[in-house]
């Protein structure tokens, strides 16, 4: 489908409406001109230009600009965005594509393109105005590469300059919805003044000191805020930056509380299939993502690998709960196969993320974890980089399973999505055996500890304490769920739809009865992200699930979206289904 189409024009003078969500119908005269902001730039004018209508949100504190139009058809509202009964809102004025001068010339500009008029008096009460942005098939940007070593080289990537709220804007003037908090990360919103105002003091009173050195006000309130929040006993907290840096962290204090106890010969760990711990060499040991392993696969001192409590795709040909949870009684089969006292850790995602499309696990499963390592005297870590921090409707998804880790991995959110900040939340009584035996943990970085990214840290602490986000994560992802499958689920080629609070996963298949997936050489994922990325909506892809093949989608955006916003994220998933697989 053209994203073309699907869009039904009004006469320049006529009233229109819009309804989102029970938030009420918009009426009043169509404004007289629709702006494309940087419709003057050259990069617009290439031939395959093309018109994304995107969803406008005011910055916080500032009024929404009010639609413009000059009447004429748009080119750029997809029809799922029609369905939603915002058809008429008004047309886009914009030339179409070899229709007289190049778009955003002379001749654009004497149309009034750049014309201004009063803001709009709807703007702050709630309700989103949409607008037209003019692009060029999401390449309205340098093709110069620069000087930076960028980790995407097959394309070009445009340049953002300025994010609030679960907005990031462009150089061009584009409005992207960040509807998965760039890779799960961001969950107190964009641009969030507390966090910058913290970072700014902090900066100007004690920006560095070494972590073996000295101690800090951050660093120790911070610890203090999350020991509030951690499960039970969880009191004592290490602090890195990257999340592979807090998995390896975790692995190696694992291995130095067996040597403090008198057990050398612990040091295997057990990990899972289908799990994402991070890509330094020794968090891709533990990460069960093939396709980034293989390139580094003779460097890995590898785990071992156990199949996921993935019920769709059950590795074992059962079915829950009359499987009894075999994915987790593998787990004693394989500690006792290793042989007695062989194992240090067993580490999993307590919610899987990247590498599965969202997977909350059936119940029961991590009680019966948590039994079998204590049975056998293995230390459980439950890595919560990516689902922890609020992300699905608690402040950590252990709380959902009513089973506490030894060791708790926390990453992303951690500092709002603002600063690398991670950290590991251990016992006490394992640091006091540690500290009895080795004096210090053999282990640490120029950054770990930092007083900066600490001070990033309670104040994202605070922000979500304060406004009761983590309350809202719940009560509104339960919305975000249940919008999925009422506006998904019946599509053929959606296998299946789940998650918990901001954090969902939509999974493709090619056939619903078989469950068989799209092969991995079409690429379904990335033509369905790259649509929903070059029409303003961002989700974060998740691949290789089935075997190797397999498909699907994460949404997760900040916490602050509101429910006009989610409708937004369904249309365009909507449309990209549309676009992409023709129904």
């Amino acid at each position: 489908m053209s994203i073309s189409r699907g869009m039904r024009t009004s006469p320049p003078n006529s009233r229109w409406s819009g309804s989102l969500l029970g938030s009420g119908v918009v009426e009043g005269p169509a404004p007289s001109n629709m702006e494309h902001p940087q419709n003057t730039r050259r990069a617009v004018a290439r031939s395959n230009t093309r018109f994304a209508f995107m969803a406008e949100t005011p910055p916080f504190g500032q009024a929404a600009p009010r639609p413009r139009t000059a009447g004429g058809g748009c080119a750029g509202m997809p029809d799922s965005l029609c369905e939603k009964g915002l058809a008429n809102n008004p047309p886009c004025s914009a030339p179409r594509p070899g229709a007289g001068e190049r778009a955003g010339g002379r001749a654009a500009r004497r149309r009034g393109h750049d014309r201004r008029e009063p803001s709009d008096p709807l703007a702050g009460k709630g309700f989103l105005h949409y607008r037209c942005v003019f692009h060029s098939g999401g390449r309205t940007m340098s093709h110069e590469p620069g000087n930076v070593f960028h980790r995407v080289l097959d394309r070009p990537l445009p340049r953002a300059v300025r994010s609030q709220g679960v907005w990031i804007e462009t150089e061009d003037g584009r409005r992207f919805l960040d509807a998965s908090g760039g890779a799960v990360v961001v969950n107190v919103g964009h641009g969030r003044k507390e966090i910058a105002d913290a970072v700014a003091a902090q900066l100007g009173t004690l920006s560095y000191v070494h972590p073996t050195m000295f101690t800090s006000t951050p660093l120790e309130e911070l610890a203090r805020a999350l020991a509030a929040h951690t499960p039970r006993g969880l009191n004592r907290f290490y602090f890195m930056s990257s999340g592979s840096e807090a998995v390896e962290t975790a692995i190696k204090f694992a291995r130095q509380v067996h040597l403090a106890r008198g057990n050398p010969e612990r040091h295997l760990l057990i990990a899972r299939w289908n799990s994402y711990h991070g890509l330094t060499l020794g968090a891709l040991a533990a990460a069960g993502r093939t396709p980034f392993r293989l390139p580094f696969y003779p460097m890995l001192r590898d785990a071992v690998h156990l199949p996921a409590p993935y019920c769709l795709r059950c590795s074992y040909g059962l079915r829950f709960p009359s499987c009894r949870l075999r994915c987790a009684l593998a787990i004693e089969e394989t500690i006792r196969c290793l042989g007695p006292g062989a194992v240090s850790a067993f580490i999993g995602e307590t919610v899987g993320g990247a590498s599965i499309a969202v997977l909350p696990p059936p119940p029961g499963y991590w009680p019966l974890v948590r039994e079998i390592c204590d049975r056998h005297g293995v230390l459980l870590i439950m890595d919560e980089v990516m689902c922890g921090m609020g992300r699905t409707g608690k402040w950590f998804a252990a709380e959902h399973y009513g089973a506490t880790p030894d060791i708790l991995v926390l990453g992303k959110g951690l500092s709002g999505g603002t600063i690398a900040l991670s950290a590991v939340a251990v016992r006490e009584e394992h640091v006091e055996t540690v500290r009895r035996t080795a004096g210090n943990f053999a282990h640490g970085g120029t950054f770990s500890h930092n007083v900066t990214a600490c001070a990033a840290g309670l104040a994202a602490v605070r922000l979500l304490e304060r406004e009761r986000l983590v309350e809202r994560a719940a009560d509104l992802g339960a919305r975000l769920g249940a919008r999925l499958r009422e506006e998904l689920a019946p599509h053929p080629n959606v296998g299946d739809i789940r998650g918990l609070g901001m954090m969902w996963g939509i999974e493709f298949v090619r056939e619903r009865e078989t469950l068989s997936p799209f092969p991995r050489a079409e690429k379904l994922t990335e033509r369905l992200w790259q649509h929903l990325f070059d029409h303003g909506v961002i989700t974060y892809k998740s691949v290789g699930m089935a075997a190797g093949d397999g498909d699907g989608l994460i949404v997760a955006p900040p916490f602050v979206i509101t429910e006009e916003e989610i409708e937004v994220v369904l249309a365009g998933l909507k449309d990209a289904l549309q676009a992409v697989l023709g129904r």
